[in-house]
């Protein structure tokens, strides 16, 4: 029987693959090098003779999303290569506080209920939210 880190990254993974799918091109790695807040992705794909570029980072403490924003913010693109950054937080989660160039992305399965966060898909954490549309890839 796995454990409950083993189920969150799981989900977080399927998340991932829907914004950023294989289909397409994309490849995903995860950056272990540089994981100091949560779980960082390098997310690339080579199309039409250009690669695109994009950082993920995974964060389920809210209390770590101003750390995450700075190292995301520190993270520069080889040769001017414009990198986009990402941040998949769960539902309900307060994104005020992150500057426009960082893109917000929230995950299905997980969210913040009461202050707790909560695995949404057990029918006592059921809870109705708005669907986000993430900005295309």
């Amino acid at each position: 029987m796995g454990s409950a880190q083993d189920v969150m990254q799981t989900f977080t993974c399927m998340d991932i693959r829907a914004a950023f799918s294989e289909y397409d091109g994309w490849k995903c790695s995860l950056d272990a090098d540089r994981n100091h807040c949560g779980i960082l992705y390098q997310i690339s794909r080579q199309i039409d003779w250009k690669k695109e570029s994009a950082v993920l980072l995974v964060v389920f403490d809210t209390s770590m999303i101003p750390e995450g924003i700075s190292q995301l913010s520190a993270i520069k693109g080889e040769n001017r290569e414009h990198i986009k950054k990402y941040l998949l937080v769960p539902q309900n989660t307060d994104v005020s506080a992150v500057p426009s160039d960082i893109r917000i992305m929230f995950m299905h399965a997980f969210g913040f209920v009461e202050g707790r966060l909560v695995w949404l898909t057990k029918k006592k954490n059921a809870v109705r939210y708005p669907v986000c549309t993430p900005a295309s890839a």
